[in-house]
This record gives C-alpha cells, structure tokens and sequence, in this order.
C-alpha cells in the first residue's frame, strides 16, 4: 500500500514539474513574439515574409547545393487557421510543436523504462538543457524542431506497429521517416541505420522486415536524387569549413554541445555489448543510439560545429541513455547522472542568453520590415 502511494506521489510530482518547466518555456517563446531580422541571431524571418506571412505555402531549401525541399513546409498549415500569417501564429505553433515532442518523447521514455516516470522526466530535461534547445525553439528558422517532432512520432510508431502488427503503423512509420529525410540532408542515414540495424540483429516479422527494407529503399532514393543534383546540376554547395584542421573541429563539436562525449562513449558501449556479448534485449533503443552517433557524424564530415545541428542527435540518444541508467548498477547510475549534468550544466548561459536575445531582437527588428 505504501509503494502504491508513494508510486503515485512520484507520478504526480513528475507530471507537475514536467508542466511547469513547459510552461515557462512556452513563455519564453512567446514573449514579445515578433519577426526576427538577423543582425546578431541566424534569424532569417525573411524566408517567412516571403511565404506564410503574405499567404504562401513555406518550404526549405533546394538552391546552391542545400537539399531539404521540406524543411519549413509544416508552417504552411498556419495558412489554415484565423491570423496564421501572423509572427504570434508562428511563435504558437512551435509551443505546439515542442510540447507535443515532450510529451511523446516522455511518453516513450516510460516505455522502454518500464514507467519509470523520475529516469523519464530526468532525461527530457537533460534534452531540455542542452545548449541549442532555446535557440531552435524560439526562432521558426530552424527545421530541427520538427524534425525531432517527427523522430519522436517515428519512435512511438515503430514500436507500436511492431507490437500490435498493423499495418497502418507501419504505414505511418514509413510516412514520417519519409517526410523527416526531406527535412535536413543527413537524416537519410539515420533511418538507414535504423534499417540496418534492426533487420541484422532483431528477430523482426514479415511486415517490420518490409518497413525496414523500405526505410532503405528511401535512403537510395534520397542518395539518387542527391547526386544527381550535385553532379549533373553542377550546384558546388555551400557547407563552410569552420576548420581546416580536424582535431580542432572536433574540439569545436565536442564543446559546443558536450553531451557528444556521453553519446560517444556510450555507443561505444553498446556496441561491444551487441556485437560481443550479444546483448539484443534493447535492440531498437541501441539502433537509434547509433543512429544518433552516426548523425553528428556526418557534421563532422561536413565540418559544421554549431550546436543546433547535433539537436536531433540527442533526441535519438535519449532512450537509450534512459535504459541505460534504469537498468546500470547503483555506482553507474549516479555517476552517469554527475556526468550527463556536467555536461549540460555548463551551457544554461547558452540558453538564457539565447532567450534573452530574441527578446531584444523581437522589440528592434520589426522596424526592418516597416
């Protein structure tokens, strides 16, 4: 009776400080809710000026190099609603946006921790604090809000169809992994990751097979069409190199957004356990594990290191860092936890200056637009 009790007391503590750490979030963004120019931010609300804002369908980029055709397109349903051409509109829908990924995401968190609602609620605050959160959040540039909106859907999707065997989560499954690789170029590879992963190591029915031979089936076709753009449509690209010199991109990476040295090491981890020690109990948590690791990979590739970038790959590390503290010995999950708060820790700075910002540039840079 009194495990019951206290159960409930942890379950409603946790959905009350879940609430309350959303609703000052909310707050922040839609405070002073107004286009941003630029100057000091990468706030290029002119993209929406030149779409939702005067009635027209938003989408992403398809010029000089850059491929994600749908990276703004979801704003595009503001068109449907009273006022939607409006900054309010846009700063309300990425309230909507971020907290439906909270709840999803927490609510996938309980799954695979056997509803352990404190490792679940510990772990979307990390995501919470990491150093991109508020600037994603705040401003409507950035497709990586509703990309990791759209892996959370494809996490919860997945597992659903492959415990009821439906086809119309697998069908929904295959849908948004094709919307989400349209959203930034490298997410290609995180559902081929996936595929490969489950289809080598996961005893998978017919129809998880078919989705997964799907997932790869888009990656092709995404590479195709990536390819031939690049070479036979002569775009040179735009990816800047921030560094010649690899040791220091990857000193830049890794300090921009700390949590890497976690989702490394813990990779790492992982795979020894899958490949040597055959451990498959969490197979699908390790196969978005990798696929986070092999996302912020493709940055490095790219020689891009600003933080917003890794965002997803954090979102994709999650339920594997969940599992691993639920089910670690006691000695490793208080360290894991000193270790994935020093992490973050340092780089709330980051995400109050961040709010801070906006702020300033939402009361002065709507007289660029005047």
């Amino acid at each position: 009776m009194i495990n019951i009790k206290k159960t409930d007391l942890i379950k409603k503590l946790t959905y009350g400080i879940l609430f309350c750490v959303l609703s000052v979030i909310c707050f922040c963004v839609l405070r002073k809710a107004n286009w941003l120019y630029g100057g000091s931010l990468w706030g290029d609300d002119y993209l929406f000026l030149m779409t939702t804002a005067i009635g027209k369908a938003a989408h992403g980029c398809t010029w000089d190099g850059r491929f994600y055709p749908l990276g703004h397109s979801d704003y595009s349903i503001l068109l449907l609603v009273p006022y939607g051409k409006t900054a309010l509109a846009h700063c309300i829908y990425n309230c909507v946006i971020l907290v439906a990924s909270s709840l999803m995401m927490f609510s996938f968190l309980k799954k695979v921790t056997k509803k352990n609602y404190a490792v679940s609620l510990f772990s979307l605050l990390i995501l919470f604090s990491v150093s991109s959160f508020m600037q994603i959040h705040m401003e409507c540039f950035y497709p990586e809000k509703t990309l990791s909106f759209l892996l959370c859907v494809f996490m919860w999707s997945y597992t659903k169809a492959e415990k009821t065997d439906k086809f119309r989560y697998y069908l929904l499954t295959f849908v948004v992994a094709a919307y989400a690789t349209y959203m930034k170029e490298p997410v290609f590879g995180i559902f081929a990751i996936i595929a490969v992963t489950e289809l080598l190591f996961d005893d998978l029915s017919q129809k998880s097979k078919l989705l997964n031979y799907s997932l790869l089936f888009n990656f092709v076709i995404f590479v195709a069409i990536y390819i031939y753009r690049r070479l036979f449509r002569k775009y040179a690209g735009i990816y800047a190199s921030v560094s010649s010199n690899i040791s220091d991109l990857s000193f830049s990476l890794f300090t921009n957004e700390p949590i890497l040295y976690f989702i490394v090491g813990l990779t790492l981890l992982r795979l020894y356990f899958v490949l040597i020690r055959k451990d498959r109990e969490h197979i699908f948590t390790d196969a978005l594990l990798f696929a986070s690791t092999g996302y912020a990979f493709a940055y490095f590739l790219l020689r891009l290191n600003h933080s917003y970038y890794l965002f997803p790959s954090v979102v994709l590390f999650l339920p594997a860092f969940a599992v691993f503290i639920v089910e670690s010995k006691y000695f490793v999950k208080i360290l894991s936890v000193i270790i994935s708060i020093s992490c973050v820790v340092p780089h709330f700075s980051c995400n109050k200056y961040a709010v801070l910002n906006v702020w300033d540039h939402r009361e002065k840079d709507h007289l660029f637009f005047e």
